[in-house]
């Protein structure tokens, strides 16, 4: 780098650390876990509350303390049992204006997760929250769109979040521009009834027998100017079970997930995918689509305004499952999908980016009705289209995917 360009990054590294001091900390810190769960299911499900605080809170305002913040800051101090007092203390050791803490208990045969807002520079409760479920996915559904009502104090003190980030959607078109509205009981009310709809018209209850399920493909891309076409093949056991393969002629390529474990394999060799990657991943499981069908009163549903797409009246419904949102744009005639929109990582220049998925075509499958054509675009810039040329339900499969 030439010394004009470090000078550049120099004064734009200590003009964004002054701005990021004039906002206020906020501290999520580990869950305590009385239940026993793994090291793992702690961190993601910690990993979750930090997502809400997030997308719940204005980035002008406040600054979320990144989990590496937090280890850096109190070293070798356990917060295992850091609840109460000792949360707001260590939040004031951290320099936060507000602190996070919480616990998973067993109570029975279900689990129970247990937060709590707190101002430490008076030690006051701000708010708190508990949600139960009978597994972690349960309680991962619900932790995800928590923020909503554990930080609404301080949405309704600063205002709300001021602009989309990971887990949360602005949608787009050329002559229209709308942020997502904060959800109310009428609207999740009417998006799960629009949501069970189209459920029915895709597969009824042939959902319910879903045990796993292979789909194989074709996709037709452009990238980087180059046109280049994928055999795609991918084998799902939800939640915790994935094989993704990517034919190219440039090798094959394939993500998999197996329980606590994650890899990647390209012609370079095998990659272990941690943090984030991992994360992600199971993102992506759990919201493929018949994933979310067949697992549907779990997802949370919410209806937003009526639009019109190329003349269509469609209903939006903004489906969250886990971290993640994706927009779902039903026709008003026929309540089948004719596009989604969802916040992604660019495939090629692994940024945020809004990818739209426009459905042309739906063909029959046995006995479900699902995409057959669809069209994908990046930030409203064409990227390809998919064939689904094949889906198998409950398919014998090769448990050989799933080890290294």
């Amino acid at each position: 780098m030439n010394r004009s360009g470090l000078a550049i990054l120099l004064i734009c590294g200590f003009a964004l650390a002054g701005a990021a001091q004039a906002r206020e900390r906020v501290a999520v810190l580990e869950l305590a876990n009385p239940a026993g769960l793994t090291a793992q299911e702690v961190g993601y499900l910690t990993d979750l509350v930090r997502d809400a605080a997030r997308e719940n809170l204005r980035r002008d305002t406040f600054l979320i303390m990144t989990r590496q913040n937090v280890q850096d800051l109190i070293g070798d101090q356990s917060l295992s049992d850091c609840i109460g007092d000792c949360a707001v203390e260590t939040g004031r050791n951290l320099g936060a204006a507000y602190v996070v803490a919480g616990e998973v208990i067993r109570f029975g045969t279900s689990l129970r997760a247990s937060l709590s807002l707190h101002e430490t520079a008076s030690g006051n409760l701000v708010e708190i929250e508990q949600v139960r479920g009978d597994t972690v996915e349960d309680l991962e559904s619900q932790l995800g769109i928590l923020g909503e009502t554990l930080f609404l104090p301080l949405r309704q003190q600063y205002g709300a979040a001021d602009s989309p980030v990971y887990g949360t959607i602005e949608i787009g078109e050329p002559d229209w521009d709308d942020a997502i509205p904060l959800a109310t009981p009428a609207s999740l009310d009417t998006g799960k009834q629009l949501m069970r709809a189209l459920r029915e018209r895709t597969g009824g209850a042939s959902y319910d027998g879903i045990r796993r399920f292979r789909q194989v493909g074709e996709l037709q891309a452009t990238i980087q100017g180059r046109d280049l076409a994928f055999h795609l093949e991918s084998t799902v056991i939800p939640p915790e079970h994935y094989h993704r393969s990517e034919k190219t002629s440039l090798g094959t390529f394939a993500r998999v997930l197996a329980g606590a474990e994650a890899w990647s394999v390209s012609p370079g060799g095998t990659r272990e995918l941690t943090g984030e990657d991992f994360r992600r991943l199971q993102d992506e499981v759990r919201n493929e689509w018949i994933v979310i069908l067949r697992d549907l009163e779990s997802a949370r549903c919410q209806s937003l305004e009526p639009r019109r797409l190329d003349g269509v009246m469609c209903h939006p419904v903004r489906v969250t499952v886990g971290r993640k949102s994706q927009v779902f744009f039903l026709d008003s005639e026929t309540g089948l999908v004719r596009m989604v929109r969802v916040q992604e990582i660019h495939p090629v220049t692994n940024d945020p980016t809004l990818c739209t998925i426009h459905v042309d075509t739906y063909v029959e499958q046995g006995r479900f009705r699902v995409p057959g054509r669809t069209r994908i675009t990046y930030d409203n810039e064409d990227f390809g289209v998919y064939t689904l040329t094949s889906l198998e339900i409950n398919p014998e499969v090769d448990r050989s995917l799933f080890r290294k």
